[in-house]
């Protein structure tokens, strides 16, 4: 089987050196033939000399292409054109902010043919975070714990592996109408997982995230949750639910939310206040996506 491993980056020079180090040391599952593609969302080509050098040092062969349409669903899009032209069988995306573990392909490849290479599946992220960061804000990005095996209904690209052939006879592909907003690879999942593709996470084939200091401001993580929520209001009305009830569900969220805040505050427990607060952020992010905001998460990325 061919599995084309791809990274879509975006100016992010030394984040992307140290990921392309990490998938030039990865093993290769018995069996297979693997592919590294690396699609950079840059017109001005930033990181087509990272790729030189990556091949220059390692021997990895690396295909470089560059998608001019800013925003990360027409860079994903044209990941899976890429890994067609390839042959592939099997599409793996990673973040270019991440560092894959030696055996992280292999783990992705063994839990997939558990389901006869059929579904999608959906390894571990953990964080990697300075140590100047308070307790208070390290704490939000504990590690989310899901079941070995545990079916999901949607999922994230950060580290993934995917069956083309479903993703070709149902002619699946990234939204673009909205090529800055967050959240695409949610929807393009969730629909995946509807027209029948079944997701599963192992906790086996882990990856390591890079985690700027930009992205431990309470401003920067209440922005994400937001986001998350605008994504959530669009799967729960999707899903078939009333778009009134998923505004008043939402506006009791809030306020409950808000009050758990300022309890926290009030008794000295930051943590507690953050993940609160966070919570309410999130939940305005459904109250305001069922009135139809998009956010352009993607307007300015952290190096």
């Amino acid at each position: 089987m061919l599995i084309n491993v791809s990274v879509c980056t975006y100016r992010r020079e030394k984040l992307l050196f140290a990921c392309l180090q990490s998938l030039s040391a990865i093993t290769v599952p018995r069996g297979t033939v693997v592919k590294i593609s690396v699609v950079d969302n840059d017109s001005e080509m930033s990181a087509r000399q990272v790729v030189a050098e990556i091949q220059n040092s390692t021997g990895c062969e690396i295909t470089y292409a560059v998608e001019e349409k800013r925003g990360i669903p027409c860079a994903r899009n044209r990941a899976i054109d890429i890994a067609n032209s390839m042959g592939a069988d099997l599409l793996v995306f990673i973040d270019d902010d991440e560092i894959a573990e030696p055996d992280w392909l292999e783990a992705l490849f063994r839990v997939s043919g558990d389901y006869d290479h059929q579904a999608v599946i959906h390894g571990a992220v953990l964080s990697e975070l300075d140590p100047s960061v308070p307790k208070s804000i390290s704490g939000l990005f504990s590690t989310r714990v899901r079941s070995e095996r545990q079916a999901l209904t949607a999922c994230a690209t950060d580290n993934v592996m995917i069956p083309l052939a479903f993703v070709n006879r149902e002619r699946l592909r990234f939204d673009e109408s909205k090529p800055l907003a967050g959240g695409t690879d949610t929807i393009f999942f969730t629909q995946a997982h509807k027209l029948g593709l079944n997701i599963y996470q192992t906790n086996t084939a882990k990856v390591t995230e890079t985690i700027p200091l930009s992205r431990t401001r309470l401003s920067w993580l209440s922005k994400r949750k937001f986001r998350a929520g605008v994504t959530d209001a669009w799967r729960k009305i999707s899903k078939g639910r009333s778009k009134g009830g998923v505004m008043m569900s939402a506006f009791f969220q809030v306020a409950w939310f808000s009050v758990q805040a300022a309890v926290y505050c009030i008794a000295f427990m930051p943590l507690r206040r953050n993940e609160s607060y966070l919570r309410a952020a999130k939940s305005m992010g459904v109250f305001m996506g069922c009135l139809g905001v998009k956010v352009d998460s993607y307007q300015k990325v952290d190096s």
